[in-house]
């Protein structure tokens, strides 16, 4: 059980700097004109969004309120 936990708390600071370096880049993203930048900006988008939920989960299920 020990290691389940490690894991999850290892895998939540994996995912929340993954986040950020993501939101970083969106950002840099949002004031590019390029036309590649829009298809860039919206596949990262989908991947954060993807992290955050993960993210959320893990949180629910270590407050037992997911099944």
């Amino acid at each position: 059980m020990h290691i389940d936990q490690q894991y999850e708390t290892q895998l939540d600071a994996f995912l929340t700097s993954e986040m950020a370096i993501i939101k970083s880049t969106l950002h840099g993203l949002e004031a590019n004109s390029h036309p590649e930048a829009e298809e860039t900006f919206c596949r990262l988008q989908i991947v954060y969004q993807y992290m955050l939920d993960r993210l959320i989960s893990s949180n629910l299920k270590n407050d037992k309120r997911l099944n």
